[in-house]
């Protein structure tokens, strides 16, 4: 399923805002039935679970191009013959938590509602939201 329009442009304008040189990610967008939304980032891709909250769709199409937008990372799995190297998206470390919140400030979400959403999900969206507080 495409993505919706105002994701499109979602998509244009944070890459826009964060870096013009980046390419655009491939958006594999799905509906959900759920109130809540989902998403996973992948160095090819950018998959989205939509649930029926519009509010709830943005702020994880956002924490996904937070994710994709940053430099990617190695990551080595298995031991001996078995171990492979994977090149990935960062994680929620405290450089993709800065640039989760400057989003979610830019694209004018309520922060009470991402303060919510997201603290529940990861400590270090907390940190990341107080020294957020602290730059401004």
């Amino acid at each position: 399923m495409e993505a919706p329009k105002w994701a499109q442009d979602l998509v244009v304008n944070t890459i826009l805002f964060v870096n013009p040189d980046a390419p655009l990610p491939e958006i594999r967008w799905r509906r959900g039935s759920a109130h809540s939304s989902s998403g996973n980032s992948k160095p090819e891709y950018i998959t989205i679970t939509a649930g029926i909250a519009r509010r709830d769709a943005k702020l994880v199409l956002l924490h996904e191009l937070a994710h994709w937008l940053l430099p990617r990372i190695k990551k080595t799995y298995g031991r001996g013959k078995w171990q492979r190297e994977f090149i990935v998206c960062q994680g929620h470390t405290d450089e993709f938590w800065d640039l989760a919140w400057s989003l979610y400030r830019w694209a004018k979400l309520p922060v009470a509602y991402c303060k919510q959403r997201e603290f529940t999900y990861k400590a270090g969206a907390k940190k990341a939201y107080l020294r957020s507080r602290k730059e401004k």
